[in-house]
C-alpha cells in the first residue's frame, strides 16, 4: 500500500516539476515579460493600390 502511494506521489511531484519547467521555458521563449512597445503599432500590408 505504501509503495503504491509513494509511486503516485512521485509521479504527481514529477509532473508538477515538468509543468513548472515548461512554463518557465515558454515564458522566456515568447518573451512574455517584455515591456517595450513598438514605435508604430501594426505593419504595412503590401498589395494593389487603387
Amino acid at each position: 500500500m505504501e509503495n503504491r502511494f509513494n509511486t503516485i506521489a512521485g509521479w504527481v511531484l514529477g509532473s508538477g516539476m515538468v509543468a513548472l519547467a515548461l512554463s518557465s521555458l515558454s515564458y522566456r521563449y515568447f518573451e512574455a515579460g517584455k515591456t517595450h512597445a513598438p514605435e508604430k503599432p501594426g505593419y504595412a500590408i503590401e498589395g494593389r493600390r487603387r
